[in-house]
């Protein structure tokens, strides 16, 4: 039967009401948050609403953090600590679909608001293969798919918010030449190393949380943390591989200064762009930055609900 919980919508209120008013969450964002908080903290299993709440916390604090000097990087960055950061519905939603769908399965099929209806499918979709099906294998199958998600979008986000700062010029994944700080596809080794310790966060929280409330007890709390830190920097580096190819980097040579494509309306009214000092530092105009942190984060949670799925 479905529940009310009462204590999950005012958590998820409380977060959205937080962030409109840090400046972190647009209004469409606050909105879209309540929903996707909401969703995965509205779950008998506490993985789900936890880990997302660390990697929203982790993550606007990493958004923030040097804001100014970062906008000396960047056209179309906020550099004022009250707005740095302002998250879209759109934003909110490219960084949570997947682990927000893994959690309404979850819910659906294994906790007592199950749906026939629900655990049917799962158990028709996953045991249509050689492999048996239980409940067990559903719930490895999408706690690990929420660890790979999470640990993907923290694990970027650090590499792309702190790596950023780093005293040495990042490479470009494609030619492992120099390329501006801010361009997509850039690494830096100190941006790779964020993302393995962003990663190993989640995998911690999630391999804590699984200890106390869940269903996967025989896996150690190290390799929970070990697998965080592989799938962190795996999304980062099938962001930074899609960002150098998939998304077009435009350099400003005369204020020396990447040009954003996901600057806010706003932003992009009050940023002169004079095309005659625009370059092209790399890839093509295919996916928004938006976009590829979708496709980079949605990939690793498949591949690693695919892992739990066979892991059994």
């Amino acid at each position: 039967m479905l529940k009310l919980h009462p204590k999950a919508a005012l958590t998820a209120g409380l977060l959205a009401g937080h962030g409109l008013r840090k400046g972190s969450l647009s209004l469409s964002g606050a909105t879209a948050a309540l929903a996707v908080g909401y969703g995965h903290l509205a779950n008998d299993d506490p993985t789900f609403g936890i880990t997302m709440i660390v990697f929203y916390a982790l993550g606007t604090a990493a958004t923030k953090y040097k804001a100014n000097i970062k906008a000396s990087f960047e056209d179309g960055h906020d550099d004022s600590s009250a707005s740095a950061g302002k998250r879209t519905a759109y934003q909110v939603l490219c960084n949570s679909t997947p682990s927000l769908i893994a959690s309404i399965l979850y819910k659906f099929a294994l906790t007592t608001e199950a749906s026939n209806r629900v655990r049917d499918a799962c158990y028709s979709l996953l045991g249509s293969g050689k492999y048996g099906v239980d409940d067990g294998r559903i719930a490895r199958t999408l706690i690990f798919a929420t660890l790979g998600h999470f640990a993907s979008c923290l694990g970027d986000t650090l590499a792309s918010e702190l790596g950023i700062l780093s005293p040495s010029k990042p490479i470009l994944v494609t030619t492992l030449k120099p390329c501006p700080p801010g361009t997509n596809g850039g690494i830096s080794l100190a941006g790779t190393g964020m993302s393995i310790v962003g990663g190993g966060i989640i995998g911690l929280t999630v391999g804590a949380l699984q200890t106390q409330f869940g269903f996967i007890s025989d896996i150690s709390l190290l390799r929970f943390t070990m697998m965080g830190a592989l799938a962190g920097f795996g999304g980062s580096m099938i962001d930074s591989l899609l960002g150098a190819t998939l998304q077009q980097t435009q350099y400003d040579t005369e204020k020396g200064k990447i040009l954003l494509d996901s600057a806010s309306e706003e932003q992009k009214k009050v940023v002169q762009v004079d095309k005659s000092n625009t370059e092209i530092v790399s890839g093509i105009n295919l996916l928004s930055n938006n976009q590829v942190n979708f496709v980079s984060s949605a990939a690793v949670a498949v591949l690693f609900g695919y892992i739990g799925f066979v892991s059994v």
